[in-house]
């Protein structure tokens, strides 16, 4: 039993034509903070547009850009806070085209599709603190991945994948 709690986190898997890369689970308290201040903004932009409906008052510029600051500060911090909790980095390949999105498990953003050609390479980019990211090179285009995975890892997945160049 103990052996599986000790065992340690793989931060990505491979799927038949698809890696996804997850990412590191940060501390809770400042997660908790942000998704709680999302949900109070998002709030308060609903309030303001309940208001000026219910008291059937001019809408104003002011009104208008309060409440698309509030809603997509709100939103952002959403985003953030599902990126730490669930977020994984997904590569979905096809003999067509490369796809690469986030996936924040409620739904998926920055979704954007590269058309394959013969070959990709893969590489990775080290960072200062041990950890690497995954990018696909092709002659026309490059991905760079943006979850941080340690650098033995890494490694491992770039052995993994290189059936992927050609698939």
């Amino acid at each position: 039993m103990s052996e599986i709690l000790d065992a340690p986190k793989k931060y990505y898997s491979i799927e038949t034509h698809k890696i996804i890369l997850s990412v590191e689970k940060r501390a809770t308290a400042p997660i908790f903070f942000a998704f709680v201040c999302s949900m109070l903004l998002l709030v308060a932009a609903a309030v303001v547009i309940v208001s000026v409906i219910v008291s059937q008052s001019v809408i104003t510029s002011g009104t208008v850009i309060s409440t698309l600051m509030l809603g997509s500060g709100g939103f952002y911090l959403l985003r953030y806070a599902l990126w730490n909790i669930f977020g994984k980095e997904v590569f979905e390949f096809s003999p067509q085209e490369v796809t690469h999105y986030a996936d924040l498990k409620y739904f998926q953003v920055r979704r954007k599709n590269y058309k394959r050609e013969d070959w990709i390479r893969f590489s990775s980019e080290f960072t200062g603190d041990n950890r690497a990211t995954l990018s696909i090179h092709s002659d026309n285009w490059t991905i760079e991945g943006a979850t941080k995975i340690p650098k033995e890892e890494m490694e491992t997945l770039l052995e993994e994948v290189k059936h992927f160049a050609h698939d």
